[in-house]
């Protein structure tokens, strides 16, 4: 996924976990969010409720990757504030469109 979407043009920084990504994202909010629910330490469900607390960040789109694919999952994911949601396995082509969609590029 960051290889591709960095050959797009976009900067692409990483985290090992939730807890990493809100202290990145405090620090420099990024234009959008792409958020496995599987992560170690925090998981991206809790992330995502974490994230859409934060007013300086609320507003930043969030994609949400995961191999769960039932629909109650996607709804819980959706109604919690993810601007998409993305069922693995997924190409890095379809993602960098979803992404572009979101940014608007």
């Amino acid at each position: 996924m960051s290889f591709k979407l960095g050959r797009d043009g976009y900067t692409v920084e990483t985290a090992d976990n939730g807890e990493q990504l809100l202290q990145m994202a405090a620090a420099r909010p990024p234009a959008l969010f792409i958020l496995d629910l599987m992560m170690p330490i925090q998981d991206g469900f809790s992330t995502l409720l974490k994230l859409k607390e934060q007013p300086a960040l609320a507003g930043i789109p969030v994609i949400v990757l995961s191999a769960k694919s039932d629909e109650e999952e996607v709804v819980r994911c959706l109604n919690a504030g993810a601007a998409d949601y993305v069922v693995k396995p997924f190409s890095p082509e379809e993602l960098a469109v979803r992404v572009g969609r979101l940014l608007k590029k």
